[in-house]
């Protein structure tokens, strides 16, 4: 029999003092985790790896490093044959609620379908809510469309897991703008709003932006990205069969 989940926390092995600071969360939260040794961009063997890039610029090493480290804990949840993993990265502030809220998610779980939910979102401005699923008094889960960025935290199960392993282990964007291509996936991606995960008070990020200035090509072929973005997306919400929670 599967165990029902496993938490998985992606840390490079540089970043000492952020898996500590994980553990003293956990501990606080009566939860275990297993770390999952980040890919690291700066040593980036790209004889190794590659891409098939579709974003409107080349992808960063970082960015391929962080998108291949989510592809190693897919590859875990199926070695280990659990049935969900929560990926985290390190580092989060998780919410207080976290451990109940989980215990919920694998109640809901074996009610209906909860094959991938974010636990942390960005730019949720104009996002439409469908469903309301009551966690705690003050979160829910939701499905929030277009999705939000952000890849601090989430619930993938086995099924997944084997789907983005077997078609998706090639970066071809930045890992949190390729969850948003919802159009790829055989499975719906639910939020838990508001989140119960954070980026950490002063933390800085691990994957270097690229802060040059865009030209006026750069600049276009954002645009024509974009558009072509919300052009399947939106046909992808007309065509699709509806889901709901």
């Amino acid at each position: 029999m599967k165990a029902h989940y496993k938490i998985y926390v992606i840390n490079l092995d540089r970043s000492k003092d952020r898996l500590e600071k994980m553990k003293i969360q956990f501990r606080e939260l009566g939860l275990s985790f297993e770390r999952v040794a980040a890919v690291d961009g700066s040593k980036l063997d790209e004889a190794q790896y590659h891409s098939e890039n579709t974003f409107y610029k080349a992808l960063q090493p970082n960015e391929m490093a962080c998108y291949l480290s989510h592809v190693k804990c897919w590859q875990r949840i199926l070695e280990d044959g659990v049935e969900h993993g929560i990926i985290l990265e390190d580092d989060v502030a998780v919410d207080e609620h976290f451990a109940s809220i989980i215990k919920k998610l694998s109640n809901e779980s074996e009610k209906r379908d909860l094959d991938f939910v974010k636990f942390s979102h960005n730019k949720i401005h104009r996002k439409k809510a469908t469903g309301h699923v009551p966690l705690t008094d003050n979160n829910h889960l939701t499905k929030l469309s277009p999705l939000p960025v952000g890849t601090l935290g989430q619930w993938v199960s086995n099924k997944a897991a084997r789907e983005l392993t077997a078609h998706h282990a090639i970066p071809k964007q930045p890992i949190d703008v390729f969850l948003r291509n919802e159009w790829l996936f055989s499975f719906t991606i639910y939020n838990v709003f508001p989140n119960i995960v954070r980026t950490a008070p002063g933390t800085v990020s691990t994957i270097a932006q690229d802060r040059t200035r865009s030209s006026s090509i750069q600049g276009i072929k954002k645009a024509l990205w974009k558009l072509v973005f919300h052009i399947k997306l939106y046909w992808h919400y007309a065509t699709a069969s509806k889901q709901s929670l």
